[in-house]
């Protein structure tokens, strides 16, 4: 069952339940105030049949000049009154002390006479309950009464029938107004839950677009406040989803040219072992010159797959090692570095500056040690001889950060160069890496170090002016 449905049928059975039970409400309470009001006037005939079988008892013992009238003259004057008074509307009743009834000429005993009442009736308390024949009802009202030293119960039937008929008129014309209104608010109710339903089903729509892969279907936030809010999540959803599925295609178009690279600088010095250990095989007669020149080529370029295959283990596991931080002393850190750098830069003619701050760093050692020496080898490539490598630290207290610059005189590189440096095997200018052992995974490397440490590597560089190289650390006591 469909939710438009669902929502229609528990609304309509809602409102169809309130609208009956209203009805009911309304007209028991039409009919127990009716019938309220028909007690009190059963009592007030009540009180009238009472008065005047007095009065007539009264009457009779003046006229006759006695005291007191004998039981057997009371009842006679009795039977007279029944006689004449009672009628189908309010019947009037008379029973003796032994619980008989007195009886007027040719009437007929009672049948169904409450005599329970007579036990619990007083002269100034009325008993009333409700009786049933067939289809009339009486109001039935008890009192007892002493007349001339003889007790009697009086007893009065008030008919109440037309109150029960219109009782029973009114929950008819109720159930019929209940139908006709249920019938009318049910097409009012499913042309409602229809229209507010609406964007439901355009909204539907938009989702089985997006299932497609149309991640560029946009809700328009209209209707109500809810179905607005569901459009705005909706389109954010799939602007989230088509953003995440363009990462995944760069990912994946990444990874295609990262082993076509991979491939590619493999290739390079494996095609060069291969033939000139080939040659060493076939040729019979080698100099020892050519000897010397051969087996150098096929050891540099061994070395250079060892760096390779090195670097890209590196970059592989530096994302997903468990990286162990520690307070270190940022001077320290850099006079070991310098320590191990400063020979391999004199052996290129080149000099090595270090300006560090007085402040302890929260760093994995090992990986920042590799970031730093990864970031001066490539300032040594990249640098003249006779130039300076510079290592330059700048405290941060409103981010609570360390800035540590790399930077070079060398050649530089251009703005479309310095953006693509960080990708792997990625190289401004191939031939001046491969002829020194690089393998464009450095920079991919550092950037990867950088961002596991909470920062963000980045470079500033110019054609034939030099490079720059940022990135942060966390700076111990930094507010956390």
């Amino acid at each position: 069952m469909k939710l438009w449905q669902k929502i229609f049928l528990i609304s309509l059975v809602i409102l169809t339940a309130a609208i009956d039970t209203v009805s009911y409400f309304l007209a028991d309470n039409s009919f127990r105030t009716t019938l309220s009001r028909e007690k009190n006037h059963a009592v007030r005939m009540h009180s009238v049949a009472r008065g005047e079988i007095e009065n007539l008892v009264a009457y009779t013992r003046l006229n006759e000049n006695k005291i007191l009238l004998s039981e057997s003259d009371t009842k006679a004057v009795i039977q007279t009154y029944l006689a004449k008074e009672s009628t189908q509307e309010n019947i009037v009743r008379c029973f003796d002390a032994d619980e008989q009834e007195v009886l007027a000429e040719g009437e007929q005993p009672a049948q169904d006479v409450d005599k329970n009442a007579f036990q619990n009736s007083t002269e100034n308390q009325y008993l009333q309950s409700i009786k049933q024949d067939g289809e009339q009802y009486y109001v039935q009202t008890t009192s007892s009464l002493t007349l001339d030293g003889t007790l009697f119960w009086i007893q009065t039937d008030y008919a109440v029938t037309q109150v029960y008929q219109l009782r029973s008129e009114q929950l008819h014309t109720a159930g019929i107004a209940s139908v006709a209104v249920s019938a009318a608010a049910a097409t009012i109710l499913l042309l409602t839950t229809l229209f507010l339903l609406k964007p439901l089903a355009r909204t539907n729509r938009a989702l089985r677009k997006i299932a497609g892969g149309d991640y560029r279907v946009r809700l328009k936030e209209t209707s109500s406040a809810e179905f607005r809010e569901l459009s705005k999540n909706l389109n954010a959803m799939s602007a989230a989803i088509g953003t995440n599925v363009e990462k995944l295609e760069k990912i994946a178009e990444d990874r295609r040219i990262f082993i076509a690279n991979l491939a590619h600088e493999m290739k390079t010095p494996l095609t060069s072992i291969m033939g000139f250990g080939d040659i060493l095989r076939v040729k019979k007669r080698v100099s020892e010159k050519e000897l010397r020149e051969y087996a150098g080529i096929i050891v540099e370029e061994t070395k250079r797959l060892r760096g390779l295959s090195g670097k890209l283990m590196e970059l592989i596991s530096v994302g997903s090692m468990q990286i162990e931080r520690k307070p270190l002393a940022l001077r320290e850190l850099l006079y070991n570095i310098g320590t191990v750098l400063t020979p391999i830069l004199l052996s290129h003619e080149l000099s090595l500056t270090c300006r560090p701050v007085d402040c302890e760093i929260f760093a994995d050692e090992e990986l920042i040690k590799s970031l730093l020496m990864n970031l001066t080898d490539n300032a040594m490539k990249a640098s003249a001889a006779g130039g300076e490598v510079r290592i330059l630290c700048k405290d941060l207290p409103e981010t609570g950060r360390v800035e540590i610059a790399v930077c070079d005189d060398g050649i530089g590189m251009s703005q479309k160069d310095a953006e693509r440096a960080m990708e792997p095997f990625y190289m401004a200018d191939k031939s001046r890496t491969r002829k020194a052992g690089g393998a464009g995974l450095g920079l991919a490397l550092c950037a990867e170090i950088a961002r596991i440490h909470g920062g963000l590597l980045t470079i500033e560089s110019e054609k034939n002016k030099g490079t720059t190289v940022r990135f942060s650390v966390e700076r111990k006591g930094a507010l956390q």
